[in-house]
């Protein structure tokens, strides 16, 4: 008897004319099920999003359409596949999927890029930026994604948190949420708003979303957050996940190398950058630095320790990046 993924398989056999020898399961991602389908063609990705992470229909959509736009434009990334007008497919069951291109290329560990590969990694950035923000987006700009919240917001976040800590016996935590708040008061978030872009970004540029072949990036992949946020947490985001080693630090070569490659397609203004990794840690501590976090599973936790060492080094790292 048919499970609801084989009655998925035949539906796609069904709609896009291929037949699948076999589908191999991925098990990557948070969710969402993946596999690559072996057809008696060309190999594809298929993805069936879980109801937790579904959004609206017309957000992603509208993601899909945009990682199809970049495909055309030439960046790397996987062509999506198309049935009668739409990108996203709906199977009899009521689940939501798409089917894209399968690509090659290899995946690397956090904080292990080389220079020359960030130098690739911030062109592709660079020119996925320009195409996403050449104007051809009608309407008018909406909200960014991430709204910064007013200090006085986050530090009784971090206060939260500490009470919650010492409830629950977490209390070797409380340092850590206290350099939290320490970090929040230290910063100028007003000078955050202003001094960052806004735009349309793909929003989760980190290793695990991204196949290299050599030293060139053969694939940007999951586009499902893509959204309008800030383009430069982008680049944060992939500075920290490539050139971030929890032993060594963030190694400047490998900033500047993306930064190079960046600005070969679009501009970004000198120690810029510093900024845009402050923007990104007030975004992004209050999801990974939690009370009960237990630092068994490797992704939540080295996101949480990306998000403790840029606390700890305060004033410091705008003053090492001010020249990049």
């Amino acid at each position: 008897m048919e499970d609801a993924d084989d009655r998925l398989f035949r539906e796609c056999e069904g709609k896009f004319g291929f037949r699948i020898v076999r589908a191999e399961p991925v098990r990557l991602g948070w969710l969402n099920a993946k596999w690559v389908l072996h057809t008696d063609g060309e190999p594809l990705v298929l993805k069936k999003y879980h109801a937790r992470r579904y959004k609206e229909a017309k957000v992603l959509e509208a993601a899909l359409i945009g990682q199809q736009r970049l495909h055309e434009a030439g960046i790397p990334c996987p062509r999506v596949l198309e049935f009668q007008g739409t990108l996203l497919h709906e199977a009899q069951s009521g689940d939501r999927y798409m089917l894209m291109r399968f690509c090659e290329g290899e995946r690397i560990g956090s904080g292990t890029a080389s220079a020359s590969r960030m130098y690739d990694l911030g062109r592709v950035a660079g020119a996925m930026h320009r195409h996403l923000n050449d104007g051809s987006t009608d309407g008018e700009e909406p909200e960014p994604q991430f709204v910064p919240p007013e200090p006085e917001d986050r530090i009784r976040h971090w206060d939260a948190a500490i009470e919650q800590a010492e409830r629950e016996g977490g209390t070797h935590l409380v340092p850590l949420f206290e350099r939290q708040k320490d970090r929040v008061r230290e910063l100028d978030v007003g000078r955050l708003r202003h001094r960052c872009e806004r735009g349309w970004a793909h929003r989760d540029l980190w290793t695990d979303n991204l196949l290299f072949t050599g030293d060139r990036v053969s694939a940007v992949l999951d586009f499902d957050r893509l959204n309008y946020d800030y383009p430069e947490l982008d680049a944060a985001r992939a500075i920290l996940s490539g050139g971030l080693n929890e032993e060594e630090g963030l190694d400047l070569r490998k900033v500047d190398a993306f930064l190079s490659g960046y600005r070969e397609f679009r501009a970004f203004p000198q120690g810029q950058i510093a900024d845009s990794i402050a923007l990104l840690w007030y975004m992004e501590s209050v999801w990974w630095l939690r009370p009960g976090m237990d630092g068994k599973d490797p992704i939540p936790r080295r996101f949480a320790n990306e998000m403790m060492w840029i606390a700890s080094q305060g004033d410091e790292l705008p003053k090492r990046l001010s020249s990049l």
